[in-house]
């Protein structure tokens, strides 16, 4: 008996991904509109940019920014959730994955001392033909410190919490501490 396992999409998941492809490409066009919409306003009343609660009455009323702010921070948090979801799915199917390599394991063991101890090289199941043969040569280390450098693989990283906490006390040459630029919070 042949098990067929497909990972084909269904027509389901792929309506579902049309529907996402269609809220971005909505989304970056109103987006788009909504930069120029911003920059010409800007542009044409340059007192708002003095004044942070008129400009904001200002763009409210004269475009749709609350309504795509709202729209994308939304998007942010449900996303945000899904991301952390999949996180534990995958872990779940991490630690499931794991446990069938261990049976794996266990049953080719058995079958490696019943086919040994049998004396048997060959045997064909209607499932699979099983067979014991010699394995590749494999290296095994005797003594690391006697090994020939060309051998021998190292890696180097940037320790960046070290090196911000130096460049705290005074400079360092080859890196510099940014200004830290915005950063965007949902809450």
């Amino acid at each position: 008996m042949r098990l067929k396992i497909t990972n084909a999409p269904t027509i389901n998941s792929l309506r579902f991904f049309e529907t996402e492809i269609k809220e971005i490409q909505n989304m970056t066009y109103r987006f788009e509109a909504l930069k120029q919409r911003i920059e010409v306003i800007l542009n044409h009343y340059p007192e708002l940019k003095e004044d942070e609660d008129l400009r904001m009455d200002t763009l409210e009323g004269a475009t749709d920014l609350k309504d795509v702010l709202q729209r994308a921070a939304l998007n942010v948090l449900i996303y945000t959730e899904e991301t952390e979801s999949c996180g534990k799915t995958i872990s779940r199917l991490m630690g499931r994955k794991e446990r069938f390599k261990k049976r794996t394991e266990f049953y080719r063991q058995v079958i490696r001392e019943l086919m040994e101890m049998a004396d048997l090289k060959k045997m064909a199941l209607p499932e699979a033909t099983i067979t014991i043969q010699n394995a590749p040569p494999k290296v095994v280390i005797t003594d690391e410190e006697k090994l020939p450098d060309e051998v021998m693989k190292v890696s180097v990283s940037i320790d960046k919490v070290k090196l911000k906490e130096m460049l705290k006390e005074g400079p360092v040459d080859g890196a510099e501490l940014s200004n830290g630029g915005t950063m965007l919070v949902i809450r």
